[in-house]
C-alpha cells in the first residue's frame, strides 16, 4: 500500500534504500536513479540511498561501546530517557561513505562535541540522529526538485527499534508507518505472482 506518489518506501537494515513514485519526471541531484514503471506502471520510480545505517549502529556496538553498554536494547533504552538535544552531540552517517546526495565513497564519519562528560548512549543516539537527518537531506531534495514525500513507509529489521522510528518520524517531520508484514519481500513476490497469473488486473 505504498505506491501513491509521496510515500517514501524506506527499507532500513545495514544500509537503507529509499524508493517512491512521482508523476512527473524530474532531476534530483544526487539520486541513484529514476525509471519510467521502475517501481509501478504509470509512475516514475526514484531512487536514493544511503550507504551505512544499521552497519554503523553495529559497528559502536561491536567495537567501541564499553562494557555494559555492548546492546542495541541496553543503549536504545538509556538513549531513550535523554530530552531531544541533551547530549550536545553532532554526527555525521558518513561512516561508509555517502551515497546520496554527495555520492562520495571516500568520506568518513564525524561526531562532534565529545566531552568527558559524554556517555555511551549519547554517541549512540547521535549516531541514530545522524541517519535521520541523512534521510532527511534525501527527501528534502526530492522536495526541492518537485518529487514531494508526504509520509514515510517503514520496511527492513530497523524496524524493530521504537526509538530509531520515532526519531526519523521526529527529524523528517512526516507521519511513519511501519510495514504490516514480516516478509515484505515474499509478499511483495505474492501480489506481483497474482497480477502475472491473471488473478488480479494490477498490482494496486
Amino acid at each position: 500500500q505504498a505506491l501513491e506518489p509521496g510515500r517514501l518506501v524506506a527499507i532500513m537494515g545495514t544500509s537503507t534504500c529509499h524508493v517512491v513514485n512521482g508523476t512527473e519526471l524530474a532531476e534530483v541531484a544526487g539520486m541513484c536513479g529514476v525509471v519510467d514503471g521502475g517501481i509501478s506502471v504509470g509512475h516514475w520510480g526514484y531512487e536514493a540511498g544511503q550507504s551505512g545505517v544499521g552497519d554503523i549502529f553495529g559497528w559502536y556496538v561491536e567495537h567501541a561501546a564499553p562494557d555494559g553498554y555492548a546492546s542495541h536494547e541496553s543503549l536504545s533504552e538509556e538513549a531513550a530517557r535523554q530530552p531531544v538535544g541533551a547530549h550536545g552531540l553532532v554526527a555525521l552517517d558518513w561512516w561508509n561513505g555517502n551515497r546520496s546526495l554527495l555520492v562520495n565513497h571516500d568520506l568518513s564519519g564525524v561526531i562532534v562535541g565529545l566531552t568527558l562528560a559524554t556517555r555511551p548512549p549519547d554517541i549512540y543516539r547521535a549516531l541514530l540522529e545522524s541517519t535521520a537527518y541523512g534521510t532527511r537531506m534525501i527527501i528534502e531534495a526530492f522536495a526541492e526538485a518537485g518529487v514531494p514525500v508526504n509520509e514515510l513507509v517503514v520496511a527492513g529489521g530497523l524496524t524493530n527499534n521504537p526509538l530509531l522510528m520515532q526519531i526519523y518520524a521526529d527529524v523528517t517531520d512526516r507521519p511513519l508507518s511501519i510495514i504490516g508484514s514480516a516478509q515484505g519481500p515474499a509478499l511483495g513476490s505474492a501480489i506481483h505472482a497474482a497480477v502475472a497469473a491473471g488473478a488480479h488486473p494490477d498490482v494496486p
